[in-house]
């Protein structure tokens, strides 16, 4: 028995791009990265696995880049997203902001 995959459906352009069929803009198109009204977790995956070829290639500012802006969907309850952190964190990003001042007790009015 053979399996059949649409070549256009989702996760399908994650395979061809991983075989050598579409190269990363086309996997990101497919994806619909650009477009903030294509379905979250596609988007996310889209990053996600080009972050991951760009890794298994050597190529982690590539792959920093991805997953940046994977992260810059704010999708945090798709596990590519905390993935994406993990694999930041491991190439050395430092993800926590900078302490800052103490924050303001607005209840004191200020003081």
């Amino acid at each position: 028995m053979r399996l059949r995959l649409g070549l256009r459906r989702w996760p399908a352009p994650i395979i061809s791009h991983f075989s050598g069929d579409l190269d990363e803009h086309q996997l990101l198109a497919a994806a619909g990265v650009d477009n903030d009204t294509a379905n979250v977790n596609i988007r996310c995956e889209g990053l996600f696995f080009a972050g991951q070829s760009r890794l298994s290639a050597n190529q982690s500012d590539r792959a920093i880049a991805l997953f940046k802006k994977l992260l810059d969907i704010k999708a945090i309850d798709v596990c590519d997203h905390t993935i994406a952190i993990v694999e930041l964190r491991r190439l050395g990003l430092d993800l926590l902001p900078k302490k800052e001042e103490e924050p303001i007790d607005m209840h004191s009015g200020g003081q």
